[in-house]
């Protein structure tokens, strides 16, 4: 897995966390020297990495991600019979691979270019949310729209809460909003079994 086949963006997957990470799916794969405990498809399913400026493309990173746990399917591989995968969290069962719906309308791929893509109208004057508390979120719901994270639900996104920013630029609160309710519009559609509570 070459990581230097990843774009650099504004704002994106922090370098040196993917960076290692990836180092540790290339030893267990036997494309590197193995220097770390082997990963497993869980431990990928469940892996998110922090927004950062001049990141990697989370697209891009998500693809190999998907790739590498294909190939494991679910074990270390053979020759570390001894090591216990770690256990996923409690009540957590990996999601399946298109747990929003079939997709058949091309939903789910523009609900995670909108999360990824963010164009938000930043304030300096006036009250906003904490930017880097936004990126999180919303990298952590298109991750999880992709099936590379936990189900997020509906009522989870409406209750979301952010810092409120007012001596540095803070993302509009108001298009902010709206994003978050057209993220949890989509999700009472395609919500694929993800448990939401009436508000």
């Amino acid at each position: 897995m070459s990581h230097d086949r990843f774009t650099t963006i504004l704002r994106g997957y922090r370098r040196a966390d993917v960076d290692a990470f990836l180092a540790r799916v290339d030893g267990t794969l036997g494309r590197a020297p193995l220097t770390a405990q082997p990963v497993t498809a869980e431990e990928i399913a469940a892996t998110r990495f922090a927004i950062a400026t001049r990141g990697y493309d989370p697209a891009a990173v998500d693809r190999a991600m998907a790739e590498a746990a294909a190939v494991l399917g679910g074990t270390a591989v053979s020759g570390y019979t001894s090591f216990a995968p770690p256990a996923a969290p409690t009540g957590y069962a990996p999601p399946p691979p298109a747990p929003y719906g079939d997709d058949a309308d091309g939903a789910r791929d523009r609900m995670i270019a909108r999360l990824r893509d963010v164009r938000l109208s930043t304030t300096r004057m006036r009250a906003g949310y904490a930017t880097d508390e936004v990126d999180g979120f919303l990298q952590r719901a298109a991750a999880a729209v992709a099936g590379m994270a936990p189900p997020i639900t509906a009522a989870e996104t409406e209750g979301v809460v952010f810092s409120t920013s007012r001596l540095r630029p803070g993302y509009d609160q108001e298009e902010t909003d709206a994003l978050l309710d057209e993220l949890a519009a989509y999700l009472r559609r395609y919500g694929g079994g993800a448990a939401d509570t009436p508000r």
